[in-house]
């Protein structure tokens, strides 16, 4: 007898499942799968939240500004902004030998950073040897207020420690692959299906920001006090700011010039042997565009594909668009009181100076935040407060 077209489907579905292997994360991966479906069901529902009704979309102001030649930018010494009375060191080479690398500066001169085998190591504005922190991170590391988070590897447990007081878990669903944010004593982060979620210090108990009934509220890039600042690439293609203390939409603007909002693609649908079954048309989203963003309450930074960028948060007026310089997957984005850094992960950092207006390039790596300013000086770092 022959076999009917579903029942030969079934036989081919079944054959297909039991060659794919099983892997110990199966059952949480799928939760995970189900959660973002739910997620974009709910974004194609066309609706107005009530809190974000009052939100206007407000365009980055339009320049005249051109990329140039990364050569064409001078090079600073990082040395001559800060005060030397308040320069530290602190070794950039364990004393059994491993490298430290830094990773994050809190606006209160904490130093974040691990080793080649992920160990996490915090320093302070005493400078010194780092002090270990008998944890490994994979990501997620974020510094200030005397705290440093990390995300182990293999985890997605978000976890907090300030120097004398126990371990925290923040959260067990934290997405590694977005940054975490701390400033003012606000952490915030991603979770797994890139909802924004925020708290209140280490010790404090999470909370969710509302969508608003927006399907989508964006997923954190940046943060300055009780304001952070969620991008929308998928829905309305918008940056949003909200008050993490009451969860309201203060305002919404255009994307940053130079960042993609999320595409779409159809994948199978053809079939060219005669009598066979076409497979389903399925669409699926295009790979992110990496960029980062960083906020001061004066200013907003962003980088993306090599270029620094900076606007006036008072007019959301562009001021700044530099020469493309090369930077890695490693390059990290800092602001702080006066200075905005891209750190570019290939040995030179962009800084640009708020108070006088001029961007220049360093060689090494350099952070900054509130009034701090992180370098690499040789076979170590320095840290200094701004002049």
């Amino acid at each position: 007898m022959t076999d009917t077209i579903e029942e030969r489907l079934r036989e081919a579905f079944d054959a297909r499942a039991a060659a794919v292997p099983t892997h110990p994360r199966a059952l949480a991966d799928n939760r995970r799968r189900l959660r973002r479906a739910e997620i974009r069901r709910a974004a194609l529902v066309p609706c107005v939240a009530a809190g974000a009704a009052a939100a206007v979309i407000v365009p980055f102001g339009a320049h005249a500004l051109k990329d140039g030649d990364a050569n064409a930018l001078g090079h600073g010494d990082p040395g001559a902004l800060v005060d030397p009375a308040t320069v530290v060191r602190i070794p950039a080479r364990l004393p059994d030998g491993r490298p430290f690398r830094v990773d994050a500066l809190g606006p209160d001169g904490t130093v974040a950073g691990r080793t080649p085998d992920a160990q996490l190591w915090r320093a302070d504005r005493k400078g010194g040897t780092p002090e270990a922190l008998n944890a490994r991170a994979q990501g997620g590391v974020s510094a200030g207020e005397g705290s440093v988070t990390w995300i182990a590897p293999g985890s997605y447990a978000l976890e907090c420690a300030t120097a004398g007081r126990p371990r925290q878990v923040l959260a067990d669903d934290a997405g590694s692959g977005r940054p975490v944010l701390m400033d003012q004593g606000t952490i915030a982060w991603n979770d797994v299906m890139d909802q924004p979620y925020v708290a209140s210090g280490c010790a404090a108990k999470r909370r969710i920001l509302p969508n608003h009934g927006l399907g989508v509220l964006g997923h954190a890039v940046a943060l300055n006090g009780s304001t952070l600042f969620a991008a929308d690439l998928m829905n309305d293609r918008v940056l949003r700011e909200i008050d993490v203390r009451s969860g309201a939409i203060k305002a919404e603007h255009a994307l940053p010039e130079g960042v993609r909002p999320n595409g779409k693609r159809s994948v199978g649908g053809s079939a060219h042997e005669r009598g066979s079954i076409p497979p389903p048309v399925v669409t699926v989203l295009t790979a992110e565009q990496r960029w980062q963003a960083a906020a001061t309450g004066r200013w907003f930074a962003w980088s993306v594909d090599g270029v620094l960028r900076v606007a006036d948060r008072t007019t959301w007026r562009q001021v700044v668009r530099t020469a493309r310089v090369p930077a890695a997957s490693g390059a990290k984005l800092t602001a702080g009181d006066r200075l905005v850094v891209l750190s570019t992960g290939k040995g030179r950092s962009v800084l640009y100076d708020t108070a006088t207006g001029e961007t220049t390039v360093q060689d090494g790596e350099a952070y900054t935040a509130g009034g701090w300013l992180l370098w690499r000086d040789g076979g170590s770092y320095r840290l200094g407060r701004l002049r």
